[in-house]
């Protein structure tokens, strides 16, 4: 059985024309985008449980893993999937996606059994995924196929043998996105492009994205983040699926960073909580302190902001066992759900652990500013 070897590092495609076009959009939109957020943090989420390594047992794999965190997830019934980013060693190490359930109202509880048994789902096999592997899943489900937006972490094309280390990461990080079926078989991964015409342009960091609905004939609307000129904001797209890419013309603002923030992404799923409502969670990256404090926003079905909670809601709590981990300060993403008059927030805790957070919805909606009539 022979193998076709990639001969061409796709990924270094760039078109400085194309991040002319995004970064001249930005400058032109951006302040109509900030000065809808204060610095304020007010914590309205519950703390339901945690899920640390030592409560995972993954399939096949001979070892227990360093760090569990960053989960993607999506609701059937009373089955909550939840799919985990996993680090088994810090020394050059590269992340894999995996897939487990709970009984949502074991979970609602406190009452989960454990440890929990994890399936391998996706792990580094492409070019583009061979530095630092596959991070940071957004689940979202369309018929009888998962649609799985993460991160693929590509080697620097200009330093392709250069590892990663403590003060130099060459590296490239792409959107990818995995079709899965509903017995959990990859069908394909890819990554998407930005393109104009013929010329092709792949961001050096692409992140944080989450499908919001179809369009129709291969067509999705999508909430984005991809990095134009070291600028990290909020941003939406129409992503065509038969070609992997996102025509230049449909990516525009939604959010930007306010003057205490080093940047603004988006956190989590989308959620449709209404006829064209969308509920998504949004994080900020403090620029005095580093710490990521999250808030919600609703979008329509083409992505454009319709209200927004005007202060973060979720922030890590100053103890040790939220505030400190691998990375402290961090609560990030990636799943949202809604189940019995709440909102659940699944999260990575510190870059170690999973924690599960939760606030009843009317409770959440009276911290949400509309910016236009309903």
């Amino acid at each position: 059985m022979s193998e076709d070897i990639i001969r061409e590092k796709t990924w270094t495609k760039k078109s400085s024309f194309i991040e002319k076009i995004l970064y001249d959009r930005i400058l032109s939109t951006i302040k109509f985008r900030r000065g809808l957020r204060k610095p304020l943090s007010i914590d309205i989420f519950d703390r339901i449980t945690y899920i640390t390594p030592e409560n995972i047992v993954v399939k096949w794999i001979r070892k227990k893993p360093s760090a569990v965190f960053n989960p993607g997830a999506y609701l059937e019934s009373k089955k909550l999937y939840i799919f985990p980013r996993i680090i088994f060693g810090y020394y050059h190490y590269a992340s894999m996606i995996g897939v487990f359930s709970i009984d949502i109202e074991d979970l609602l509880a406190g009452d989960l059994e454990k440890p929990i048994e994890v399936n391998v789902l996706l792990y580094p096999t492409e070019p583009w995924e061979l530095a630092l592997g596959c991070e940071d899943p957004r689940v979202w489900r369309y018929n009888d196929l998962l649609y799985i937006l993460y991160t693929g972490v590509a080697p620097d094309p200009e330093n392709p043998h250069l590892r990663p280390t403590f003060n130099v990461t060459p590296l490239i990080s792409l959107q990818g996105i995995a079709l899965v079926d509903l017995g959990y078989r990859v069908l394909s991964k890819n990554y998407i492009r930005i393109k104009h015409f013929d010329e092709i342009h792949v961001p050096s960091s692409w992140r944080d994205s989450a499908i919001v609905d179809t369009i129709g004939h291969g067509l999705y609307s999508m909430l984005c983040r991809p990095m134009v000129k070291k600028l990290e904001i909020c941003m939406k797209c129409l992503l065509d699926i038969d070609s992997y890419s996102v025509e230049v013309d449909t990516v525009d603002v939604v959010l930007a960073n306010e003057p205490w923030e080093v940047k603004v992404g988006w956190s989590t799923n989308t959620l449709k909580i209404g006829g064209n409502e969308y509920l998504v969670g949004w994080h900020g990256v403090s620029s005095i302190d580093g710490v990521y404090r999250n808030g919600l926003a609703i979008v329509d079905g083409e992505g454009d902001l319709i209200a927004l909670t005007p202060y973060y809601v979720l922030s890590p709590k100053k103890n040790a066992y939220e505030f400190y981990g691998d990375r402290p300060g961090v609560i990030f993403g990636n799943g949202l759900i809604e189940y019995s008059g709440y909102i659940i927030w699944v999260g990575g805790v510190g870059d170690h652990m999973i924690g599960f957070f939760s606030v009843e919805k009317e409770k959440l909606f009276e911290h949400i500013k509309y910016i236009n009539k309903r």
